[in-house]
């Protein structure tokens, strides 16, 4: 695991509010909603870095590409 981010285990586990990286192709994006699509999936609406608001489906099986990001130096 890159140092100062945090690895998520399911689909459930992301946060409004919060930034990730992986889940746009701009940098970090910050949570703006998500909408459970079942037990492992949701529609992740996101502003990502640039501005841009964007929205993706995310599976628990894409996770491993999404990281929380952290203040961690």
């Amino acid at each position: 695991m890159e140092a100062g981010y945090d690895q998520l285990t399911c689909v459930a586990d992301v946060e409004v509010g919060k930034r990730y990286s992986g889940l746009s192709a701009m940098g970090h994006a910050t949570v703006l909603a998500v909408e459970m699509n079942g037990p492992s999936s949701a529609t992740v609406t996101f502003r990502a870095a640039d501005g841009r608001l964007d929205e993706r489906v995310v599976t628990d099986d894409q996770l491993e590409a999404i990281h929380l990001a952290s203040l961690k130096i």
